[in-house]
């Protein structure tokens, strides 16, 4: 994607300009997720790759760092990648279009089931340092931001704001987009004239999209996973008809006792 279509993401965690300070390298690769859909998971799996004797020369998190997080001092990041010799590993959690593209780039995707990825980021978020926070949220006021908010324990609150603006679907957003001129033209209209009247059509364009992906996805879902082919693939190891799961569970529990 051309550095001038890159759209700008910032809120008080992240900040996709904080990309304009990186210096790509040939075969650089980038660990591509929405958060808490496997991130260090994948970025362990790809550190085992680089370094297959196991002599990683440092913590993944330190080696393979969240560029456009607010946590960490960019100059101090810029520093970091500057001095590894090896081949580099960078991780984002922006949608896709505001993460630059390098022709001798190598990116990595991974995605998670939306309602896991939500029940990890309640875990995340309920535990989230005070004072982290506060401090992420100072600097968003400076920068007229939306803050972080305290979760205090609204499970409905958090699904709802989660689901309203969340990173994972802003990344299906841009891939929508790059097949609908019409909706990304919208949102073009909208981020340039910053008015209420043109963000609303936006958003109501949106909402149409997403509920027709939706759909889409459901449909395609139903047509090719079935538990007969759960069963042909080995995801299920064998289909116990109804009338005989009770009789099923009792034997399992009377093999467990005759041990």
């Amino acid at each position: 994607m051309p550095e001038s279509s890159r759209a700008i993401v910032q809120s008080a965690v992240m900040d996709s300009t904080r990309w304009d300070r990186f210096t790509h390298r040939p075969g650089d690769i980038f660990v591509c997720t929405p958060p808490k859909c496997g991130t260090t998971w994948t970025q362990t799996i790809v550190a085992s790759l680089l370094w297959p004797a196991g002599d990683v020369p440092g913590p993944v998190m330190n080696l393979a760092p969240w560029w456009d997080a607010n946590f960490y001092d960019i100059e101090e990041l810029v520093a970091r990648l500057e001095a590894q010799t090896f081949r580099r590993s960078i991780k984002t959690h922006l949608p896709v279009e505001a993460i630059p593209w390098f022709e001798t780039g190598r990116y990595i995707a991974v995605f998670r089931d939306g309602r896991d990825a939500f029940m990890s980021f309640v875990n995340h978020v309920a535990s989230f340092r005070d004072d982290v926070r506060d401090r992420l949220n100072a600097l968003a006021v400076e920068r007229g931001l939306q803050t972080m908010p305290r979760y205090e324990g609204d499970l409905h609150g958090l699904y709802a704001n989660w689901i309203d603006f969340p990173v994972p679907l802003l990344m299906l957003i841009g891939w929508w987009e790059l097949r609908d001129p019409a909706l990304a033209a919208l949102r073009h209209e909208a981020e340039r004239r910053a008015e209420p009247e043109a963000r609303g059509a936006y958003d109501a364009a949106y909402r149409q999209a997403l509920l027709q992906k939706q759909a889409e996805l459901g449909a395609e879902f139903d047509a090719i996973h079935t538990v007969e082919r759960a069963l042909e693939v080995g995801s299920l190891e064998r289909l116990i008809p109804a009338d005989r799961i009770r009789p099923y569970l009792i034997g399992l529990v009377e093999q467990r006792d005759a041990r």
